[in-house]
């Protein structure tokens, strides 16, 4: 299961069952019955609510460096119990009725988006479909919903994928008898790979990189342990 419960969780009328499900809670306290005997599972004791929400924990929000054209998707995986079966999870989704998609006429489940342009401030959540979006940060949800008092949705797997276009920069320069910054001229969202030709390059030479950012790099050749002057390309692949 793929659900992210790691951290801080935002849960509204829904919660995780024993067996790491997500599903809605019911309307009815426990502590409310006089009769305990008469509860079919402590977990589900009354009527289902109508509505809930699961949110990702903040961790695990997408968040760049930059605002930049991302391929976003998701996978999810349900299933649909009833208070009326003891919450046996249904076999046979198509016994409550036929699944279109995440909805039926007992449950539906949709998956919302709130995206951020400066990474700070939020838009408001909205369906979900995946395509390309702009944006620096990305924050999902699922909203459960019940039309059928008796019936839950019941998510056993959800996950998001992002993938952002590759970043190419190639470039000349020379080295210093002291360390040289070479600044990129491209937004990276990380530290990029980078690859080093030395030019007519002298047996022993070396090129040693530090401090290796989103945003550039600094470079060294040595030969022997000595500093020297060489003309040197560069490679760079990232996102």
């Amino acid at each position: 299961m793929n659900l992210i419960l790691i951290g801080a969780v935002t849960l509204t009328n829904t919660q995780v069952n024993d067996d790491g499900y997500l599903t809605l809670v019911s309307a009815d306290d426990v502590d409310e019955y006089l009769n305990v005997d008469t509860i079919i599972n402590f977990d589900y004791n009354g009527e289902i609510l109508s509505q809930g929400i699961y949110e990702i924990p903040l961790a695990h929000n997408v968040s760049l460096a930059w605002a930049k054209v991302c391929t976003l998707s998701y996978n999810l995986e349900l299933e649909a119990t009833s208070v009326r079966n003891n919450f046996d999870t249904l076999l046979d989704v198509d016994s409550i009725s036929a699944i279109d998609g995440h909805i039926s006429s007992d449950f539906a489940v949709e998956v919302q988006i709130s995206i951020s342009q400066d990474g700070i401030n939020f838009g408001d959540y909205s369906k979900f479909i995946a395509g390309d979006f702009l944006g620096q940060a990305f924050k999902f949800r699922l909203v459960l919903s019940s039309f059928n008092q008796d019936i839950t949705p019941l998510i056993t797997n959800f996950e998001f994928t992002i993938d952002m276009p590759d970043l190419y920069e190639a470039g000349s320069n020379t080295s210093d008898t002291s360390s040289k910054t070479i600044v990129y001229e491209n937004n990276f969202s990380k530290a990029p790979d980078v690859q080093i030709t030395i030019v007519n390059a002298t047996a022993g030479d070396d090129a040693i990189l530090t401090n290796q950012t989103d945003e550039s790099f600094d470079i060294i050749i040595k030969n022997s342990g000595t500093n020297v002057v060489r003309t040197f390309n560069y490679f760079v692949k990232g996102y």
